[in-house]
């Protein structure tokens, strides 16, 4: 029997790394999302996350960790009430692309740099703030929740997303098992730690409770039917500069790619597509 076990790396939380390894700019986080369009049926978890909220006219809006800018292209939209809009993140790598890519006949929100665990703005600021995929991320966790409760208006609504513990799940049993066949100890593999075990859907709430006194917790499953192994293999590769530096020695990353993708396509020789379970959602505090 195979047990899996998964660590979690310091480097999911380091701040050097994460803005100048795993995270420099946009292109591992824009590689892993990609994997989400084999989505059957189609859901874009953007807009289902958003759709949770109730919009203040003229509200002010903050995303903490916005990335490349998913969710404030949705919100910068004609069709969306007047909002006013402001990105932060840690990485001005992430904004820079963000800045660069942005449709030019929409205006661009405020972008700035800065921390979960440190925001630089008054009490009392924002109608929403969005921390969506972020929380994972911070080292203190708690600090942050303080950090986004104190920023909210009163009645205001922080809307959080991150992975249930089984998402994606297919795809980390194809590397571990991969490296079981590569390490001596064939019982138990050291791959790619649950980041998001840190912060999950499991245990979020609890987290979350020390700083809100409400919250609701909203779940999309779903199944993704990827047809072919380089998408497989682009989010496995978008990870490389965190998980490689966890590797036991004498496994190169090479060797997992290319034993990953035999592995892989032997399922989709026997049924098709390889089909991966999908388990997100958010939660809503006030």
């Amino acid at each position: 029997m195979i047990t899996y076990v998964f660590i979690t790396s310091q480097l999911f939380t380091e701040r050097e790394h994460l803005t100048t390894a795993a995270y420099a700019d946009s292109t591992n986080l824009q590689a892993r999302v990609s994997i989400y369009h084999h989505r059957d049926p189609q859901v874009d978890f953007v807009t289902w996350a958003i759709n949770h909220l109730d919009w203040p006219e003229a509200a002010r809006v903050l995303d903490v960790g916005c990335g490349y800018g998913q969710y404030l292209k949705q919100l910068s939209q004609p069709t969306v009430d007047d909002l006013f809009l402001i990105g932060v993140d840690l990485s001005s790598g992430m904004l820079k692309d963000l800045s660069q890519q942005w449709d030019t006949q929409i205006p661009l929100p405020h972008l700035g740099v800065a921390d979960a665990q440190h925001l630089p703005f008054s009490a009392n600021s924002y109608d929403i703030v969005l921390a969506m995929h972020l929380l994972y991320h911070v080292p203190n966790i708690e600090q942050a929740a303080h950090e986004l409760r104190r920023i909210l208006r009163s009645g205001g609504t922080l809307l959080v997303a991150t992975n249930g513990e089984n998402h994606l799940h297919e795809i980390e049993q194809v590397f571990c098992m991969v490296l079981c066949n590569m390490t001596e100890n064939r019982d138990i593999a050291r791959f790619l730690p649950r980041i998001s075990q840190r912060f999950s859907l499991e245990n979020g709430a609890s987290l979350l409770r020390t700083a809100f006194d409400h919250i609701e917790r909203q779940d999309l499953t779903g199944v993704l039917k990827i047809p072919e192994v380089a998408p497989v293999l682009a989010y496995a590769d978008s990870m490389r500069p965190t998980i490689e530096k966890t590797l036991s020695d004498g496994v190169t990353w090479e060797e997992i790619m290319r034993e990953s993708a035999q592995l892989i396509n032997d399922q989709i020789a026997q049924h098709g597509v390889f089909e991966v379970q999908t388990h997100a959602g958010v939660f809503l505090c006030n």
